[in-house]
């Protein structure tokens, strides 16, 4: 088991971010429209609070989610102008992440972050419906965030 103690503020900011970093990258990819997007953007909060409560036997995830203020920081100079660029950005970080935790903790933390990151997202995806004509035929989780979501599961190595 690991604690905020055994990882630097860079590396805690990674892990404890990137649900926030996943949902963003939904959001921007959601074609829910302005008012959707605006209320998938909003919920990121209460949809990682929710899936965190669903890992109360997991310290390491609750001290992520409660363990302070998250330092944003910007780790890259060129400007995130395209959808592309940011799912590249958020699946690399997601890889670093998943290799910082296997180096410091147990395989049983690392299957449950993985679910946690999996499940933030899904919660995340699927509160604006999208894709539709007046809302004629849209979808809870429209392509685009069916296809980042497929992508992030087979990065995280989960089941839908």
């Amino acid at each position: 088991m690991s604690t905020k103690a055994d990882y630097t503020t860079e590396e805690w900011n990674i892990l404890a971010s990137l649900p926030y970093m996943i949902g963003a990258t939904l959001v921007a990819v959601s074609k829910s429209g302005a008012i959707g997007k605006t209320r998938e953007a909003l919920s990121l909060y209460s949809k990682v609070r929710e899936t965190t409560q669903k890992f109360a036997a997991v310290p390491l995830i609750q001290e992520l989610f409660t363990g302070g203020e998250v330092q944003v920081k910007e780790t890259r100079k060129e400007t995130i102008s395209e959808k592309e660029q940011l799912i590249l950005l958020t699946f690399e970080r997601c890889r670093a992440a998943l290799t910082l935790l296997e180096s410091k903790t147990t395989p049983e933390e690392v299957e449950a972050y993985k679910q946690w990151l999996y499940q933030s997202a899904e919660r995340i995806a699927g509160v604006s419906k999208g894709g539709g004509f007046l809302g004629i035929g849209a979808k809870r989780i429209d392509e685009q965030e069916a296809t980042v979501l497929a992508q992030l599961r087979e990065i995280l190595g989960v089941q839908a």
